[in-house]
């Protein structure tokens, strides 16, 4: 099991694509930030190794499938923040 943190809303999108799951979501601690830190965990294999391919632009994901995640990362980011979690 390998994790990782990012406030790249659109890494964690492609991580979660490629089947990482959400640890945590952390809302910032500074006053006035709407900034968010995902924690994510893959199960089976490497996700510095994701993380890698996605910086250097050799992740691929589907078109869809990352824009979804994408919609449900805003939704629960959002959730986080009403809540002060």
């Amino acid at each position: 099991m390998s994790e990782t943190k990012t406030t790249d809303l659109y890494l964690a999108a492609a991580l979660l694509c490629k089947g990482a799951k959400i640890g945590k979501i952390t809302k910032s601690s500074k006053k006035n930030s709407n900034q968010v830190e995902f924690t994510l965990v893959l199960v089976d294999g490497n996700i510095e190794n994701l993380v890698m391919d996605y910086l250097n632009d050799q992740l691929l994901v589907e078109a869809s499938s990352f824009r979804t995640k994408i919609v449900d990362l805003k939704e629960r980011m959002f959730n986080a923040s009403d809540s002060g979690s």
